[in-house]
């Protein structure tokens, strides 16, 4: 008892707070013979902050490890739970325009110039710190590839080929459909020379997966031609589909819809969508012989 009212002797009077009726638990400040009382809600006096301060630390101490348990498992929820609770806030135009002073506040503690200041300066021309950095790199990086010799340079120019295939769909395709171009011309093939664009949306009507059994390949996403180059395929957009690496090789040169079917995740819909997309595709002249009645219109 006489900690809390040591507590509470020492400590200064917050927003909202006032001296009330003496609570149930007599925490009197100061030999007042009243308590201190927090800013009133929806009763008649507010709560005793002695007694505030009290029942929280109960509820801390008793409920310490089920609370990190219970964040720890809802996490997701509840960062949505507050994100939702800040957005229907920031409906309220008094609470709206206290977080944009308290942040206005801030950013000047912190040395930081107005809004306004910032764009003038963009809208006037000057370049930004960011922007001089950039081009401070890419003028440090044109002096040092012209002081490298050829190796030197040869390799470099493969580093950057490696980290571009690494991370660009679009270029991965384009290598992809470079190899199996050149592999349908040494078998004497039809080929045409894809744009690579052509194929990145082809990809990306399937949702860049598999077309057979539906799993996201992402990067992974190999070139399927439903008639193969063991079969006197052609390399054109009317016969490639995309594929994982699984049902690629399980494939092989077999006929596309009589393997299809014998498969534990065959879908009649995705077989369906691989016709309809395949239909509405142009094709070669030469190679008509080889398509499928519902690959020709």
């Amino acid at each position: 008892m006489s900690e809390i009212i040591n507590w509470l002797n020492n400590r200064e009077f917050l927003d909202g707070d006032y001296l009330g009726n003496l609570c149930r638990n007599n925490h009197e400040y100061k030999n007042t013979g009243k308590s201190v009382r927090c800013k009133p809600t929806d009763r008649k006096n507010g709560k005793c902050v002695c007694c505030v301060k009290i029942q929280k630390a109960k509820n801390y101490l008793n409920y310490k490890e089920e609370k990190k348990i219970y964040q720890k498992q809802n996490e997701k929820h509840i960062k949505e739970y507050r994100r939702e609770r800040y957005r229907l806030n920031m409906l309220d135009p008094v609470f709206r325009q206290n977080t944009i002073e308290y942040k206005r506040k801030r950013r000047r503690e912190q040395g930081i110039l107005p809004k306004k200041i910032l764009t003038a300066i963009k809208n006037a021309g000057s370049p930004t710190v960011v922007e001089l950095i950039q081009k401070q790199i890419k003028e440090t990086r044109k002096n040092f590839l012209q002081t490298m010799n050829k190796e030197d340079l040869q390799k470099e120019k493969n580093m950057q080929a490696k980290k571009l295939y690494a991370k660009s769909l679009s270029n991965r395709i384009m290598h992809k459909q470079k190899a199996r171009r050149n592999k349908f011309q040494d078998s004497g093939n039809y080929v045409e020379n894809i744009p690579t664009q052509q194929l990145v949306n082809r990809f990306y009507t399937f949702n860049n997966c598999c077309a057979y059994c539906g799993s996201f390949q992402g990067l992974n996403i190999q070139i399927e031609h439903v008639v193969p180059r063991s079969k006197g395929g052609a390399h054109c957009l009317a016969n490639i589909i995309p594929a994982c690496r699984k049902c690629n090789t399980s494939k092989f040169n077999y006929p596309m819809e009589k393997w299809y079917r014998k498969q534990s995740f065959f879908s009649k819909d995705r077989l369906e969508k691989i016709k309809e997309v395949l239909s509405q595709t142009s094709y070669p002249p030469k190679q008509q012989e080889l398509f499928h009645d519902w690959q020709i219109k």
